[in-house]
């Protein structure tokens, strides 16, 4: 049997409807979505039930600041993601008076960086990274401009 590729992992999983497990909550004049992480990590158990993810020691940094990382592995193919630790509105929280990262931010900050581990891995929900704002809306522009040139 030969070994897993990323491409085939990709191939397998970004074509998955993740509509069904899809959260969102507007923050200004923003809005985001996301997979939560439990539904993230049952989804990639049923596909690949070996696989692997190891979460990294926090990185603090001279401003305050802290950053996490998750490493995720199917077989010999793996990703690494890195996130700031965020609050409630996604801004970085930095250490000062009255504010630092508790051991519930950073658990956040893990599991955000896990859903998007297994996006940069598998392609899992990667469409919903691709989709923000009015994004969505200006690429399918720009793909009708292209294919009006390729068939006039």
């Amino acid at each position: 049997m030969s070994a897993t590729t990323h491409a085939d992992i990709w191939k397998k999983m970004s074509g998955i409807d993740v509509s069904e497990y899809t959260k969102s909550r507007g923050i200004g004049s923003r809005t985001l979505s996301w997979i939560p992480w439990s539904d993230c990590l049952a989804i990639l158990q049923n596909s690949y039930p070996e696989f692997e993810y190891e979460f990294f020691p926090v990185t603090l940094y001279p401003d305050g600041s802290a950053e996490v990382g998750c490493e995720v592995t199917i077989g010999d193919v793996s990703r690494r993601v890195d996130l700031p630790v965020m609050d409630h509105t996604f801004n970085a929280i930095v250490a000062g008076a009255g504010s630092s990262p508790s051991s519930r931010d950073i658990n956040d900050a893990r599991w955000r960086a896990f859903v998007k581990a297994v996006a940069v891995l598998t392609g899992l929900g990667f469409q919903l990274y691709l989709c923000r704002i009015h994004f969505c809306r200006f690429r399918r522009h720009l793909t009708s401009i292209f294919w009006s040139f390729t068939y006039n």
